[in-house]
């Protein structure tokens, strides 16, 4: 979507901001089925929808569906000024058509772990044309294996060009907990897609919060979960 006045985002992050403290209203419980992917090149971005499997995604108790999932070359958001190497963006859709962003960046590196194996499963076959689309079939390929396991910080009212709702808000993670993707990978995201400028905002303190718990416990469960049960919530790709 062009034009949308609501825009507040991409964002520049300030690690060393003043921010609230949120760890109850901003609980995130995640727990992202398997499921096999379709990649569409976009020119600016991997579109790639990998969410066709039930999912549990909960946050501040609400649930949300996974919309889409855009990967860029060159992250959007920036982090105390500097951008990452690339960045995951997983909008999630609740009700009233609000959006909660997932922000994910990502540094090119050798590091072996489980974000480096989910983009060396999609990014070598990959589409080379834009707007072509490509099925891929992949075996345990789940979105547990990109969001990082720590503190983020969460954006009241940010909202991208293609959510364009007041009500949306960012979790985002800083730079210091990127996930990882080795270089044979991002030099082939490179030839496929163009990176993309844009201008960034930098909120004010009492616009931002952060849980410094965050998603420490990884999926299943949140830090504070405590037994409580999960409600899977199909997924409506769009």
């Amino acid at each position: 979507m062009t034009g949308c006045k609501l825009t507040t985002a991409p964002i520049n992050l300030v690690k060393g901001g003043k921010y609230q403290d949120c760890t109850e209203k901003c609980k995130l419980i995640y727990k992202y089925g398997l499921s096999n992917c379709v990649i569409t090149n976009k020119g600016t971005y991997l579109d790639i929808e990998c969410a066709s499997a039930p999912n549990v995604i909960n946050y501040g108790g609400t649930n949300l569906t996974v919309s889409s999932v855009r990967l860029y070359l060159k992250s959007l958001n920036t982090y105390d000024g500097f951008n990452a190497d690339g960045e995951l963006i997983i909008t999630h859709t609740a009700g009233g058509g609000k959006n909660v962003y997932i922000c994910i960046p990502i540094v090119n590196n050798e590091k072996s772990g489980t974000s480096s194996k989910w983009f060396s499963k999609i990014i070598p076959f990959s589409p080379t044309k834009k707007d072509t689309s490509i099925p891929i079939n992949v075996n345990n390929f789940t979105l547990n294996d990109v969001i990082p396991q720590s503190a983020f910080y969460i954006y009241d009212g940010g909202t991208f060009s293609w959510g364009c709702n007041s009500s949306d808000e960012m979790i985002i993670f800083h730079k210091d907990q990127a996930i990882n993707m080795k270089n044979r990978e991002f030099k082939t995201l490179a030839s496929l897609i163009k990176s993309e400028s844009m201008v960034k905002i930098t909120p004010k303190s009492d616009e931002m919060n952060f849980n410094k718990k965050g998603t420490s416990n990884g999926p299943g469960e949140s830090p504070d979960a405590q037994g409580k049960s999960l409600t899977c919530t199909p997924v409506e790709d769009g």
